[in-house]
């Protein structure tokens, strides 16, 4: 079953330029730290799937959205949860509130990783 996205294709994303890239950063960060001010905990987290391949899962079977920090990472030149990883960094030295934690599974099936703005007090 083919699943339909408005996302763009891989292809597209590698032929963004470094605004974009700039762009991409940009609203991650910013869409992390809102995701951080409506938790009571203080943070943000969630759990990725990585596939039989090592990629990151970015849709459910019913056409869904994964993570739209997953979804994101997918523009970096790494792949998998290195992806991840690198889109992390980039975020984090433009934002360097933001604090990152990485978790991966023993069988590397998954991936948790938790965002911390550290200077917004816990409610």
């Amino acid at each position: 079953m083919e699943v339909k996205s408005d996302f763009p294709s891989s292809e597209e994303m590698q032929k963004w330029d470094e605004e974009d890239e700039k762009q991409i950063i940009e609203n991650v960060g910013n869409v992390l730290k809102d995701q951080i001010s409506l938790s009571k905990e203080g943070n943000f987290s969630e759990t990725l799937n990585i596939d039989s391949k090592g990629d990151l899962e970015l849709m459910t079977s019913k056409g869904d959205l994964t993570s739209f920090f997953c979804h994101m990472a997918q523009f970096e030149e790494a792949k998998g949860t290195e992806a991840v990883y690198s889109l992390a960094k980039k975020v984090s030295d433009k934002f360097p509130e933001l604090s990152f934690n990485f978790e991966e599974n023993p069988e590397r099936t998954q991936v948790k990783y938790s965002v911390t703005n550290t200077q917004q007090q816990v409610k």
